[in-house]
């Protein structure tokens, strides 16, 4: 199985909000955004570009959010460890500016697919 890039934005009653990114070949991409309050997803194409100005005007667009619904957003990226950060971090530009060079960093070395989770960890 092919791994894919997961961006979950957290709320206290569990009921997050995930962008899933899934590779469809060297510029294509399918992108999944799964609205857990209104039980709605929303699925469209991209090249790479298109989705980091899709991913950064996403996050420009919460932090105007005066309700303030998520507590913070998850990135599980392949090759790289699960990040957790709030949702005052997304206003940080050496955080974005770290973000975007390790999806950049992915998209040109995405892993061909998953190791099975029986692998032995240390």
């Amino acid at each position: 199985m092919t791994p894919a890039i997961q961006i979950r934005f957290t709320r206290e009653d569990k009921k997050d909000d995930v962008i899933t990114v899934e590779k469809v070949n060297y510029d294509w991409y399918y992108i999944t955004y799964k609205d857990k309050l209104s039980s709605k997803v929303y699925t469209f194409q991209s090249t790479f570009d298109d989705f980091l100005d899709y991913l950064e005007l996403t996050f420009n667009f919460v932090k105007y959010d005066q309700i303030d619904p998520y507590e913070g957003v998850q990135f599980s990226i392949p090759n790289y460890p699960l990040v957790f950060c709030t949702m005052k971090r997304l206003r940080n530009q050496k955080f974005l500016n770290t973000l975007w060079k390790v999806l950049q960093t992915v998209h040109n070395e995405w892993p061909e697919h998953e190791s099975s989770s029986d692998v032995e960890m240390d």
